[in-house]
């Protein structure tokens, strides 16, 4: 399945987007060495070398700075799976890009990006965030909506789902988003030498099985 190319961004463009990463960086370096609780957006603003002012016209706060490395991971996963051979089943196209994601975890940006340090940067630093407090991760950086929302837009175009069916995508993004999410707190807190995508792999083939049934239908134990 083809994917449009992205148009090429201005000078201006260009640098309202380094500012935005440089601002989130900064930031989220402070809310792992601190935590959450303890970080204003003077701190913040002071150690980028900005006004609040301008923080303010990229972030809505310091929460608001956690929802961005969702939302820019996710766009860019979904990106990849619509580049996918549209007669590829929809799980196999979500493992697949979800395997070259998780070995690559910070490889996997266009090497010509003049942003990629950046956004590796905030990526990992957004692990270590989401180790140490999932929960803040989630409900703060609005994970699992962001996730559902953007799996919800792919699904419809591989499926060819017509306008009024809503619930088919929303469930279906609603189930891979939940896995993903699930799969890569768990992995974070078990803190183990293991590659992620061993657990990925486990959480795609729970969710085949449901796919066919068999885990539904299936006698339960007595």
């Amino acid at each position: 399945m083809n994917g449009e190319a992205a148009p090429e961004l201005g000078p201006w463009e260009r640098r309202r987007i380094r500012t935005s990463l440089e601002i989130e960086c900064v930031a989220l370096q402070l809310i792992a060495d601190r935590g959450l609780d303890s970080v204003t957006v003077e701190q913040i603003a002071n150690a980028v070398g900005i006004s609040t002012r301008t923080f303010f016209r990229y972030f809505r706060n310091v929460p608001d700075v956690l929802g961005a490395v969702s939302a820019r991971e996710t766009e860019r996963l979904c990106e990849l799976v619509m580049l996918r051979p549209a007669d590829e089943p929809l799980l196999d196209a979500f493992r697949t890009v979800y395997r070259d994601y998780a070995y690559s975890l910070v490889g996997m940006h266009d090497p010509g990006d003049p942003d990629v340090e950046l956004k590796t940067s905030a990526l990992a630093l957004w692990g270590r965030i989401v180790q140490r407090d999932p929960e803040a991760g989630l409900s703060l950086g609005r994970v699992n909506d962001v996730l559902t929302r953007g799996f919800e837009r792919v699904i419809r175009v591989r499926l060819g789902l017509p306008d009024d069916d809503q619930l088919t995508a929303g469930v279906l993004g609603a189930a891979l988003g939940g896995a993903v999410w699930f799969t890569y707190v768990h992995w974070l807190q078990l803190d183990t030498t293991d590659p992620l995508q061993l657990y990925l792999d486990r959480a795609f083939d729970r969710l085949a099985e449901l796919d066919d049934s068999a885990a539904l239908t299936r006698p339960t134990r007595a």
